[in-house]
């Protein structure tokens, strides 16, 4: 359906973790893309029936999320896309979870300052832990919307070898 791009291209390496979602008559995607010259970033591609896609822009990547990006997941809400996809913090050498709107999927706006809403709520510990002990969070699945929040759920890194495990979050709208 969608194919690695050329040579020099955003996504001449890896074309993952594609995220749909019905747009007017057609379909628009988002996908993780890796290459030799641009690392990790999120692109976008349309579709008018779900089977035959076109990379937006030849496969430019969306702007205002900044490099080392993986994994995104779309859902519209009202009049925008919320975008939860996981950038690697290099301060913190961690992956995260983190939220973006866009008004027109290409221009994102990063929320909550960057820092990551992957951290599970009080009500949806992992094993009683209300955080990710020092390791890292990624690959959001699409959110759920249940009312004023969505639900999602993510890969969690445990320290000291305890491997990956799902943790769940929630984003209130109001």
């Amino acid at each position: 359906m969608l194919d690695l791009g050329p040579i020099g291209s955003v996504d001449e390496l890896q074309v993952t973790h594609p995220t749909v979602v019905r747009d007017g008559d057609g379909y628009r995607m988002w996908y993780a893309a890796n290459s030799f010259v641009v690392p990790h970033t999120v692109a976008m591609a349309t579709s008018p029936d779900g089977i035959h896609w076109t990379k937006h822009r030849d496969g430019e990547p969306v702007r205002g999320l900044g490099w080392y990006v993986t994994g995104p997941a779309v859902i519209p809400i009202a009049d925008e896309y919320l975008m939860l996809c996981s950038p690697e913090d290099f301060e913190l050498n961690q992956w995260l979870v983190r939220a973006a709107v866009s008004r027109d999927g290409f221009q994102w706006y990063v929320l909550n300052e960057g820092k990551s809403v992957g951290l599970s709520g009080p009500d949806l510990q992992f094993e009683g832990k209300v955080r990710a002990e020092e390791g890292s969070t990624h690959h959001p699945s699409t959110p759920v919307r249940v009312g004023d929040t969505l639900m999602f759920w993510y890969t969690e890194t445990g320290v000291q070898g305890k491997g990956y495990r799902i943790a769940a979050g929630k984003i209130m709208l109001k």
